[in-house]
């Protein structure tokens, strides 16, 4: 009995051992297909980054976002400026506004200086015609 124990052994160790080459090449097919689609992924992924420019997408984007951030520097410059310009026409503004206010003063003062004037003529001229002697004020 022992060779017929020798030969299930043998049987049962050759079932065990074609289950497990089985299992394993069922394993290692579905590893290689994953590795295709992989790389399939990849050189779709490839195509899409280089897309057959002469540059590297990361080196292009550098640039770009270098010169943006440089434009946005010259933006702000000029805004600054602007605003330092438009203070200044403010300033401007205010001492016109100052300047009209004081003309408008002396405007003032000038028309009550010529209405008195008038007055005193006035009354002189009425008093030289009546024939009364002039006053002198």
């Amino acid at each position: 009995m022992s060779d017929s124990v020798t030969v299930a052994a043998i049987i049962t160790g050759g079932t065990v051992i074609s289950a497990l080459l089985a299992y394993l090449g069922v394993r290692v097919n579905k590893a290689i297909g994953h590795a295709k689609s992989a790389a399939d992924d990849s050189a779709a992924t490839k195509e899409q980054v280089q897309n057959s420019h002469t540059t590297n997408l990361r080196e292009e984007s550098d640039t770009r976002h270098d010169a943006v951030m440089l434009a946005l520097e010259g933006i702000q410059g000029k805004q600054a400026e602007q605003a330092r310009s438009i203070d200044d026409v403010k300033a401007s503004q205010r001492g016109l506004q100052r300047d009209i206010g004081r003309l408008a003063d002396a405007d003032l003062e000038h028309t009550k200086a010529a209405r008195e004037d008038r007055e005193r003529l006035s009354k002189h001229l009425e008093s030289t015609i009546a024939g009364t002697p002039g006053t002198k004020e």
